[in-house]
């Protein structure tokens, strides 16, 4: 648990970094005084105590706002809780879309199929709520940037509620369209020997 002065400290700190380094962060925004105001609003809606993962999701739709494709927050956890369990897969990103490259044994068939929407949500509504965490300034750039979401720990809570596995609907090189779920596993049981993403 962290309490709101070191949030507001911390906030205050990044802000002050972007103010110093980014070569334009007014424009985005629509110039220095909605930049302000948009800085007011981030402080005003931290509460009394926050978690980490509430906070990183606060920093990162800021920084998102600059929507130039390389200002982006990256996390490390010190220590993998139960909330930050991550999918048992593993993705390759192609021309033709998002496709999963490893899979747990009892799913095997569908490695290879091409992922279609995620927990119901059409793939590009899910790109486009993943680019809004982590700016991409291409496709493939958001596809990098859901894959990154979904492998690092305790990211995926920022697009998905929290459930046991993770639905995704996948398209067969038949053209059929099947869904399937994926066991979310602490990252260090995730996959051995699979291929990175």
């Amino acid at each position: 648990v962290l309490q709101r002065d070191s949030l507001l400290s911390d906030f205050d700190t990044l802000v002050g970094w972007v103010e110093e380094t980014h070569p334009d962060p007014y424009t985005p925004f629509g110039g220095r005084i909605p930049f302000r105001l948009r800085v007011m609003e981030c402080r005003e809606s931290l509460a009394e105590t926050g978690n980490l993962a509430d906070f990183s999701g606060l920093l990162a739709g800021f920084l998102s706002e600059l929507r130039d494709g390389h200002t982006y927050l990256r996390l490390t956890p010190d220590t993998t809780t139960e909330s930050e369990r991550v999918p048992d897969a593993s993705c390759r990103i192609l021309d033709e879309g998002l496709l999963f490259s490893a899979l747990p044994d009892s799913l095997r068939e569908y490695v290879g199929c091409v992922i279609v929407e995620i927990e119901g949500i059409p793939i590009d509504d899910v790109l486009q709520k993943a680019a809004s965490i982590r700016p991409s300034e291409n496709r493939p750039g958001a596809y990098r940037a859901l894959v990154n979401l979904l492998i690092t720990p305790g990211q995926s809570g920022h697009l998905f509620a929290p459930s046991d596995r993770l639905q995704f609907t996948v398209r067969k090189p038949s053209g059929d369209k099947v869904r399937i779920g994926i066991p979310y596993v602490r990252p260090e049981n995730r996959l051995s020997g699979a291929l990175p993403a």
